[in-house]
């Protein structure tokens, strides 16, 4: 059904409480996924007639974040956003937090990060506001644990890559 990491956040088992309410080719969903490594909640509309989503809400909880990365670890991850417009070229209103998320000896504590992504036909691209209480592993590029980070700039996704050329610590 799936593979990568979605396959790793679905597990070998997700349960799946999913209300739909049809009419006029529109959607009112309500639901629940849940698996050991996630759980994901969705409400909002669905417009089939005309391929568009009506502010649709999502909130995702990460319970085991090695099932997106084996070098990933964290403590608190969770997310919502909610998807509005075509599609194919939906407008996404995201916010994530952490209470601390690791990749390999870099740990951030405290991360909060939010804005709001534009899907393009060429590329994501995808502001991005957020702050951390520390950043520690860094310690031979910056001289030792950063504190009160903020991050501020654009990230664009295209042909596998993440790109930026205005991001700002």
């Amino acid at each position: 059904f799936a593979d990568g990491p979605v396959a790793g956040l679905l597990g070998a088992q997700t349960s799946v409480d999913l209300t739909a309410r049809l009419k006029d080719r529109k959607a009112d969903l309500d639901g629940r996924f849940a698996s050991d490594a996630a759980q994901l909640g969705v409400s909002g509309r669905v417009d089939l007639g005309n391929s568009r989503y009506d502010a649709l809400k999502l909130a995702l909880n990460i319970l085991r974040p090695n099932a997106i990365a084996p070098a990933v670890r964290a403590n608190g991850l969770r997310a919502t956003a909610q998807l509005d417009g075509a599609f194919a070229l939906p407008t996404v209103e995201y916010r994530a937090n952490a209470n601390s998320l690791a990749v390999n000896d870099i740990i951030v504590e405290t991360l909060s990060l939010a804005g709001r992504a534009r899907v393009d036909a060429d590329q994501i691209v995808i502001p991005v506001a957020g702050s951390a209480a520390r950043i520690r592993g860094l310690d031979t590029v910056a001289g030792g644990t950063l504190t009160q980070v903020r991050l501020n700039g654009d990230l664009a996704y295209a042909n596998g890559r993440i790109l930026s050329d205005n991001l700002r610590l």
